[in-house]
Formats: C-alpha cells, sequence, structure tokens
C-alpha cells in the first residue's frame, strides 16, 4: 500500500527500505487469505478490526488489511472502499492507489507516526520522491481534503521541513525545534516513544513478551 509502491519512485529501488509489507483486501479475500498465508509458513501474530499480521523466521512480516486503516481514525471515511481510489496496475489482481490517495495515504500516515512512535526522515524522502515524479498530482483536491480534517497547519509544517531537510532552507526556530527531534528519530521512528505511549495494560504485555520470550522465539 505504501513502501513497496513508493520504492520504485527512487532512483534505485534498495535505497527505499521496508520492515513489512501491507496489502489490501476485500474481507473475503482476507479470510481466504488465511490458509494461504499459513501454507508458506507464516504465523498469524496479531488481528485488529482491519488487518492481520503475518510473520515468518522472524524476520518476513506481511500486514493484509481489509481496509486501509482503522475506523477509529478520524480521517477514515477518507480511503473507504480502497479499491475505488485505485487503478489497476499489472494485472486483475493488482491495484495502486491513485497518486493523490497515495499522498494522502502517507500524509495521515507520517501524522499518526508523529503523534504515537515517532517520525524518522524516511517519511519526509517518500513525499520528496513523490512530489518530483508525479508532476500531475492534483494538490488542489489533496489540500482541500487536508483542509476539511483541519490539518493544514501540520501541512503547512510539513513542506517546510520537506524544504529545509532537502533544499536547505530556512526555518522558523519552533520548526527547527521539530526537525531535530526528527533527527534523533533516525531513519523511521522512536520506538521508546512509542512504548511511552501505550496504556498500563499495553505496557505490561510488552514487556512480558520481552522479558518471556515464547519458546519459537528462543529457538
Amino acid at each position: 500500500m505504501k513502501g513497496y509502491h513508493i520504492k520504485e519512485y527512487y532512483p534505485n529501488n534498495f535505497m527505499r527500505s521496508y520492515t513489512d509489507a501491507d496489502l489490501c483486501l476485500d474481507k473475503e479475500n482476507l479470510i481466504k487469505a488465511k490458509p494461504i498465508m499459513e501454507s508458506m509458513g507464516y504465523t498469524l501474530n496479531n488481528t485488529t478490526s482491519y488487518h492481520d499480521e503475518y510473520e515468518k523466521d522472524g524476520f518476513h512480516i506481511f500486514e493484509l488489511h481489509s481496509e486501509l486503516v482503522s475506523d477509529k481514525e478520524k480521517y477514515a471515511g477518507i480511503f473507504s472502499d480502497p479499491f475505488s481510489k485505485s487503478d489497476m496496475h499489472h494485472s486483475p489482481t493488482d491495484f495502486r492507489l491513485k497518486p493523490e490517495y497515495l499522498y494522502l495515504h502517507l500524509f495521515f500516515h507520517l501524522y499518526h507516526h508523529f503523534n504515537t512512535t515517532g517520525c524518522g526522515i524516511r517519511l519526509f524522502a517518500d513525499f520528496l520522491v513523490l512530489e518530483n515524479l508525479s508532476k500531475d498530482m492534483d494538490f488542489t483536491f489533496i489540500e482541500s481534503v487536508i483542509k476539511k480534517q483541519k490539518m493544514t497547519e501540520f501541512y503547512s509544517t510539513m513542506k517546510k521541513l520537506l524544504r529545509y531537510f532537502f533544499y536547505g532552507e530556512d526555518i522558523e526556530s519552533h520548526i527547527q525545534y521539530i526537525a531535530s527531534y526528527i533527527f534523533t528519530n533516525k531513519t523511521t521512528g522512536a520506538y521508546v516513544k512509542h512504548v511511552a505511549s501505550l496504556s498500563f495494560f499495553g505496557k505490561v504485555k510488552y514487556f512480558l513478551k520481552n522479558w518471556f520470550p515464547s519458546a519459537k522465539d528462543l529457538a
């Protein structure tokens, strides 16, 4: 839904790493996918109202989504019926978000990470390559959607950070502070901030899993 496609916008694919692959299916096919994934050696590690997470060999991770984002997000309605906002790519089973919706998906993903696990420089690099190689994107539409979500200020700050990170343009001191925070998060984000954001029981679950790993993880 994001990284696997965005890497094709980079000069070389290896320049854009990703930790997991997110695929979107309709709910019927999400159910059908379970025995297929298990037949390939994947284990269903986590399931939510909108995605299932499969893992293999402690390295390969696939998140299979029935929706792009959780319906708890205030902007979820923008991405309802995701296939209507996509174009067929190589085959009748391969769809990709239209550039405007990919851009919006990246934007709200950035916002989500900024408020939870922290966001790193890689998320901003994605915007850079997408803007440079998708010159025909309808930014009037993109900005109208962001305005309806009352996130224009965050969008403006993001654009200033892009110009600062990659073109060396000057920014205000309070945005410089945000830039420093992003640099401390390295490439993708700060997991310490994610743990801090968990509920009490979420923290207990996280530490128990790490202090007392399963026999499978120890093998």
